[in-house]
């Protein structure tokens, strides 16, 4: 019995520490700098090429647009995205990144040929600790970007493409950038 207490102490303390980083992320305070979109995607793109047959394609819809984020955490959202299309895609998965300026906001869409999400899951896919049993990992990464982005006061969502696949796209409000003397 003694074992058992312990086994689930241990458990309960390894999810607390797991799940620390989707709760601290918008409390500790971003580091906040205007950084171009495509230069973040780019090296998350570089990060994660390893994990691809395929490079994955970077378009831009018109000029990158200048943001005000936390480009560290940024791009790891990036990566996590193009991390979670291999891993539930295999490596011959092919994905893409677009990035566009609309009027307010910005918008990076990354999407990826896969098998695309169970729609009983699509709902619950940015909760922590939602994941596919038959696949590594916790379930904590698409929680993190969620937290993430709306830390940056933006929105992320994922939908189904056809014929088959996933898009998720991230938004973010466009501020004024800085005036360059």
């Amino acid at each position: 019995m003694r074992l058992q207490a312990w086994l689930r102490a241990q458990c309960a303390r390894a999810v607390r520490r797991a799940d620390e980083p989707c709760r601290r992320v918008p409390e500790e305070g971003l580091d906040m700098d205007w950084q171009a979109l495509d230069e973040l995607a780019a090296n998350a793109i570089d990060r994660t090429k390893d994990l691809f047959q395929t490079p994955v394609l970077l378009s831009m819809e018109g000029k990158s647009p200048l943001v005000l984020v936390d480009g560290v955490l940024l791009e790891q959202v990036f990566v996590n995205l193009l991390e979670n299309a291999s891993k539930h895609g295999g490596n011959t998965v092919a994905a893409k990144m677009t990035i566009r300026a609309e009027a307010t906001m910005a918008t990076v869409q990354v999407d990826n040929d896969g098998p695309g999400i169970p729609p009983d899951q699509v709902a619950t896919i940015f909760d922590r600790f939602q994941h596919d049993a038959k696949k590594s990992g916790i379930g904590l990464g698409l929680a993190i970007c969620k937290a993430a982005v709306e830390a940056h006061q933006g929105r992320i969502w994922a939908a189904n493409i056809q014929p088959h696949g996933v898009r998720f796209t991230v938004e973010l409000p466009l501020g004024k950038e800085p005036e360059i003397a």
